[in-house]
């Protein structure tokens, strides 16, 4: 009995592994973690692929009187806390995304509003990650045959 080890496309692997955490790519990928993030908020979804909590009936009263929709949780009054969601850190290998200002970080972890019930809807849930896997490996991991 023996076993056959093919290692042709292990060199191909590795360069395409080293250009894959070239900080240009990364800055791609991070883009990438704050569209499917996006959709998982206009789905009404958080981090962790639950739903929303309905607002509360005060929240829900201010939001009538404002032309809002009361039963639909999109965590916006401006759009300036999800518009200043985006890559704050890129080096080789790593990107982080998240807010640049802090005031919209303090927002988004519920210290300003919110307070007794902060939402966590800054990352991605299960199938999020396995689109985001996806998109990577039909991007950038291609194996030529």
């Amino acid at each position: 009995m023996s076993v056959e080890i093919n290692l042709s496309n292990l060199n191909a692997k590795a360069d395409q592994i080293k250009r894959l955490s070239q900080p240009g790519t990364m800055e791609k990928i991070g883009q990438k973690v704050i569209e499917l993030n996006m959709a998982q908020i206009r789905g009404q979804q958080d981090a962790a692929g639950n739903p929303f909590p309905a607002y509360t009936p005060r929240w829900q009263e201010w939001r009538s009187k404002h032309k809002r929709n009361p039963g639909v949780v999109d965590l916006t009054i401006s759009g300036a806390m999800l518009a200043g969601l985006g890559v704050v850190r890129v080096q080789e290998g790593e990107v982080e995304v998240g807010f640049n200002s802090v005031s919209e970080k303090r927002k988004a972890k519920g210290e300003l509003y919110n307070k007794k019930r902060p939402i966590r809807f800054v990352g991605l849930h299960d199938k999020s990650r396995e689109k985001l896997f996806e998109w990577i490996r039909e991007r950038f991991l291609r194996v030529n045959s």
